[in-house]
């Protein structure tokens, strides 16, 4: 692709974009999902090809089953089962809780036959069989005590089976065996987790590690230990999930975390971040070779809707969207041999960028196989251990002030955004302190208490408030760690209030 191309759908997009064969001519097609889910074939055209429609808006980056079945989670609860042969055939699985969590498709059991696995505001992660026609035979599913916004990865057991690995909001990383889908292990990672977790035997010993995201980096052995250095704080809780790959050419893997920056870490802690940079992400990660010099670049899309490209201590910014929480993905789109960046935004734009490279080594969320699982080996690092056996060492990423602060918060305020053409309020919270162990915002809807949580850079915050109806009337207060140990709780009683008009 020699130029830029730039469509819209009007329509904020908060799901990751798909490149997938759907009609088997040898090239990918795009598949966007928002408040549809817009099909483009951008050989012959730039309006969509096919347009499915759920009840309500879709966040759930799809999955395809066999070509024949596009498989998305929506607000209305629905995970929805859209035939692309014969819309009129397709189905929906309903939940109890909105679907924000991207499934994923996979022979879980090694039986012979595909499993749907994803999360719902029910708290459960649902595993549902398919026949070969794409029926469902039976579904299962493991209660967890908190939204499972989080998608899946898969942990390999070495017989051809995988057990799934998934983070929930009631604090804990999952373990769940993918044959009798009982718990093998929880870990509390003393924060929401939103981040999609992965895994990858980062130090070539034949046992794979899981990375996991909260406010904290985590490095977890197959028991659910975390292995020294880690965990290691972050300034801020992120959503982001990481991505994995050799990003110096040094034979070992690293994985690259954004949250107030971006970092890359090793099995044996925090390499090196982006320094200049300090805004806040909330989309994931991908690599890729944008310069075609066969070296990979970090492209990440800030919550301010900055693209960043980052590479060897040069970072590259442009200003793009108003905002960008939906992940980019690496794909040649039209069989020119070199690929493109593409990139969606809350303003319902659809970038897609030329590139001279021809390599992606992480060109989704998810990595290349959209499991959360790197089958890559190289050279042995050295013996790892855990956490709990040895003392923990000092990490940079947040330092810690020894005195605590009468007054850790600075000010904050309501404001009302423009996410494209959705109108938003959020929480805007700025702290006399570096850093923010946990900071929660609860706020009422409908008669009902729901969590927010609060991200940022270190210093300024952000806490979303959903969609509201107007003249709404609507509480909240915040309850915030500090790394200092501190707890504040914003007001000291009572709650706060404004009028949605």
């Amino acid at each position: 692709m020699k130029n830029e191309i730039k469509l819209n759908i009007n329509f904020p997009i908060t799901a990751s974009p798909v490149a997938h064969d759907i009609n088997e001519d040898g090239e990918d097609e795009l598949i966007i999902t928002a408040d549809k889910i817009y099909i483009f074939d951008l050989k012959s055209t730039d309006k969509p090809i096919l347009t499915l429609e759920p009840q309500k808006p879709c966040a759930s980056t799809p999955a395809i089953f066999k070509n024949k079945i596009l498989i998305a989670g929506s607000d209305d609860d629905n995970l929805y089962f859209f035939n692309l042969n014969d819309v009129k055939r397709s189905f929906k699985f309903k939940t109890h809780g909105d679907v924000f969590s991207s499934p994923i498709i996979t022979d879980i059991d090694s039986d012979g036959f595909s499993e749907v696995i994803f999360g719902s505001d029910d708290g459960r992660i649902y595993i549902i069989k398919l026949s070969e026609n794409g029926e469902i035979l039976n579904v299962n599913y493991f209660q967890t005590d908190g939204f499972v916004s989080s998608s899946p990865a898969l942990f390999p057991n070495g017989d051809g089976s995988f057990d799934i690995v998934i983070g929930s909001w009631d604090e804990n990383l999952y373990r769940i065996d993918g044959k009798n889908f009982k718990c093998e292990w929880k870990t509390n990672l003393n924060h929401i987790i939103w981040s999609s977790p992965l895994v990858c035997d980062l130090n070539a010993d034949g046992k794979p590690e899981i990375v996991s995201l909260s406010n904290s980096v985590n490095l977890l052995n197959e028991d659910g230990m975390n292995i020294q250095p880690f965990p290691i704080k972050l300034k801020s809780f992120t959503v982001s999930s990481p991505a994995i790959c050799d990003i110096d050419n040094d034979a070992n893997l690293e994985f690259i975390v954004c949250a107030d920056s971006i970092y890359v870490f090793t099995a044996d802690g925090l390499k090196n971040f982006a320094k200049d940079i300090k805004t806040i992400f909330w989309a994931s990660p991908i690599i890729a070779d944008i310069n075609g010099n066969e070296k990979q670049e970090i492209i990440a899309c800030d919550y301010f809707g900055n693209l960043w490209i980052s590479s060897e201590g040069v970072n590259f910014k442009k200003k793009i969207a108003s905002s960008i929480v939906s992940s980019p993905i690496a794909t040649d789109i039209d069989g020119d041999g070199l690929i493109e960046i593409i990139i969606c935004t809350m303003d319902g734009d659809i970038w897609i960028l030329p590139t001279k490279g021809q390599k992606s080594e992480w060109n989704n969320f998810r990595g290349n196989d959209k499991i959360g699982f790197l089958n890559k080996k190289l050279i042995p690092n050295k013996k790892f251990h855990t956490s709990e056996n040895l003392p923990k060492l000092e990490t940079n990423v947040v330092e810690v002030q020894e005195n605590k602060i009468e007054e850790p918060v600075k000010n904050f305020k309501i404001v009302k955004e423009k996410k494209g053409r959705i109108k938003l309020w959020e929480l805007k919270l700025e702290l006399n302190i570096s850093g923010l162990k946990k900071g929660i915002m609860y706020f009422e809807k409908d008669g009902k208490w729901f969590p927010s949580p609060l991200f940022g850079d270190g210093e300024k915050f952000v806490g979303r408030f959903p969609p509201l109806r107007k003249f709404s009337l609507v509480r909240y207060f915040l309850i915030l760690e500090t790394w200092q140990g501190q707890s504040i709780r914003v007001p000291k009683k009572g709650f706060k209030f404004f009028i949605f008009v």
